[in-house]
């Protein structure tokens, strides 16, 4: 599932360090909520679903997505 950015930057965001790239990521740092208490901007399901199981070589995934994509067409 995509997610939503929330309400913003109130504060300048939460920096997170991914630990395997060392990729600097700023994140959000609020998210609006309903009355119902879930979130206004949680984001939607993919249209496209591949499963990116650990296992899967580059080569195994670039032709899961190369299938995934090729039924968008059709559907």
């Amino acid at each position: 599932m995509t997610r939503g950015s929330g309400c913003g930057y109130t504060n300048g965001g939460v920096l997170a360090i991914l630990d395997h790239s060392g990729l600097r990521v700023e994140m959000p740092d609020c998210q609006r909520r309903r009355a119902d208490g879930s979130n206004e901007l949680a984001g939607i399901m993919p249209a496209i679903v591949v499963d990116e199981s650990a296992e899967s070589d580059e080569g195994t995934l670039r032709q899961k997505w190369l299938a995934a994509l090729a039924q968008v067409g059709r559907e």
